[in-house]
């Protein structure tokens, strides 16, 4: 018996030896290593466990945010990340500092050049687009709402729009809408969990998938003048080659979810920023009902774009409550470099949530106030703001569909609020939780929409 507990103790002392031998490296290094200078949270140079605890509950974005006001614009996690204005345009920028781990699971983008790809979305192209989009989306979401609220029934406001997003972003890419406004039940998630199959598939088996896929519409005569056929006529000015399959399957993959998921998400938060400070949303309804003084009047693109509140409104909910506030992970170059005045060693991975850098009050002066007329102001101030403004991310990483957003934003919350006044049904909760999008942490908003009659 005597054996036994001396077995036991020894056991006890080795494992309390090499806990405490782990103990003193991860203090040594914490000490000693390359980025100990960078500040942050104690226990994150030891665990990245509090970070993903906030990855789980999808409050990464609100999580960042409290740390960069607590450390500042540069602080050590598992990876650095930054919200310090100079440094993020360094990083974002230019491709030195290379895309980092999460892009490698379903490869979204291809290696080609983004100028064969620019064409498609460019501002001559929203031009043909824009009656794809009143005819698949805008007009069957007032039909829809029409039909629906009528006698004040209830309406799921964001399950709604996401239905007319993916209507229009699949009419516009690949020539055909998936009539989702049109069913009563439709299994929105399945098609998201389908689109990201299909990133899966592509990743796992190559090109030959997508080889599968696009034949049939590279021979087509007359095919339609969509997203997915600019792609196909891509031509590369210096080699003459076109998009490989696999890259265009990126394209569209990225459509998908970037336009379908993040505009209607912008609209639902559009709604509900609006609703909470009604002293705006009144400034809103009636410049568009100055614009556009029929309540039949057909609304098109050319003049909504000019409206300035309108315009003022959608950059104020981009900034605060911007759709795509998933981290974006880029790696160091392997000499390293100096952000936000620290050195960073080469091969560091850097995250920059969206969320925190636009709600930083070293970026913006009252962060946490929806305050559309803080884009009224000069040119100059608008530029400088504009600066730090990355829901598209900016420079050699912008979002080439930001035109195609831009589009359907203003048509789409310019037309549902000229026809219907909408209210926000009370017991819900619409705080922000991270779901792939930033989104109403009930997946859902229900409202009572009525039809203006002036």
């Amino acid at each position: 018996m005597w054996h036994i507990f001396e077995s036991l103790n020894t056991s006890v002392c080795t494992v309390l030896l090499l806990g405490g031998a782990y103990a003193t490296y991860k203090v040594a290094r914490m000490l000693t290593a390359p980025l100990a200078a960078v500040p942050g949270p104690w226990h994150s140079k030891i665990t990245s466990a509090a970070y993903f605890y906030a990855l789980l509950r999808g409050k990464t974005f609100s999580y960042l945010t409290e740390q960069h006001r607590i450390y500042g614009p540069v602080i050590r996690l598992d990876s650095v990340s930054i919200t310090d204005a100079n440094a993020v345009r360094t990083v974002l920028s230019t491709h030195r500092f290379r895309k980092g781990r999460l892009y490698k699971v379903a490869k979204f983008g291809g290696g080609h050049s983004k100028k064969m790809i620019a064409p498609a979305f460019s501002n001559v192209a929203m031009i043909n687009l824009e009656p794809i989009i009143m005819d698949v989306g805008i007009n069957k979401i007032v039909k829809v709402l029409e039909k629906k609220g009528a006698g004040g029934a209830p309406v799921d406001l964001f399950k709604t729009l996401m239905c007319m997003t993916l209507d229009v972003t699949c009419a516009v890419a690949l020539g055909g809408s998936f009539n989702m406004l049109e069913a009563d039940n439709h299994p929105i998630t399945s098609w998201v969990h389908g689109i990201l199959v299909l990133a899966l598939t592509r990743h796992m088996f190559g090109e030959k998938p997508a080889e599968l896929m696009l034949p049939n519409r590279r021979e087509a005569k007359n095919a339609p003048k969509d997203v997915l056929q600019s792609l196909i006529e891509a031509v590369d000015d210096n080699t003459g080659e076109g998009l490989a399959s696999s890259d265009i399957v990126s394209e569209i993959i990225t459509l998908l979810l970037a336009g379908s998921d993040s505009t209607a998400t912008a609209l639902s938060w559009s709604i509900i920023l609006l609703s909470d400070h009604p002293e705006c949303m009144k400034r809103l309804v009636a410049e568009l009902d100055e614009a556009f003084p029929s309540i039949d009047e057909p609304i098109t693109h050319n003049k909504v774009a000019g409206l300035t509140y309108l315009n003022a409104v959608l950059h104020e909910v981009l900034r605060q409550r911007s759709p795509s506030s998933i981290d974006l992970p880029r790696v160091t170059p392997n000499g390293g470099a100096t952000l936000g005045g620290h050195f960073i060693p080469g091969e560091t991975e850097i995250i920059i949530s969206p969320y925190a850098v636009t709600n930083d009050a070293r970026n913006f002066e009252r962060p946490l106030e929806f305050d559309p007329s803080r884009w009224l102001v000069s040119s100059e101030m608008v530029s400088e703001m504009k600066h730090i403004y990355i829901p598209f991310s900016m420079g050699a990483r912008a979002c080439l569909g930001q035109n195609l957003a831009w589009l359907e934003m203003r048509l789409a919350l310019a037309t549902i609020l000229r026809k219907f006044t909408f209210k926000i049904l009370p017991g819900q909760n619409l705080q922000p939780v991270l779901r792939l999008v930033l989104q109403p942490s009930d997946a859902r908003m229900m409202v009572t929409a009525i039809r203006r009659t002036s």
